[in-house]
């Protein structure tokens, strides 16, 4: 399964985002919920710096898993691709949700998971 973590300010702009695992929809290469958000993320991240010009602060992608957090959060134009990214991440989990899970936390939601451990 593909586990997407989309990380928020306490007022809603997107601050970062995780994409973690494999679909196993179909065998590599036929996969079209991984070719999906594949798709989705890379474009986000395309439009991100080759439009606006903007870079996530920290960056990490290897086979399986790509993490991109924003310091600071993109502003208006940052966040309607961001948020585009994610309708369609939406989208595609309501129609493959056995192969693709989505959760939105708000850093004030992380900070009081990190407290509790």
């Amino acid at each position: 399964m593909i586990r997407v973590t989309v990380w928020r300010k306490a007022a809603g702009p997107i601050s970062g985002f995780q994409v973690e695992g494999h679909a196993g929809y179909a065998p590599a290469g036929e996969d079209i919920v991984c070719a999906a958000v594949s798709a989705l993320t890379q474009a986000a991240l395309l439009g991100l710096e080759r439009l606006l010009g903007i870079r996530p602060a920290q960056f990490h992608c290897r086979r399986g898993n790509l993490k991109c957090l924003f310091q600071p959060a993109p502003e208006r134009e940052g966040q309607l691709i961001l948020e585009t990214m994610v309708q369609g991440l939406k989208e595609t989990a309501e129609s493959y949700g056995t192969y693709l899970s989505l959760k939105e936390i708000t850093e004030a939601e992380l900070a009081e998971d990190s407290e509790e451990v």
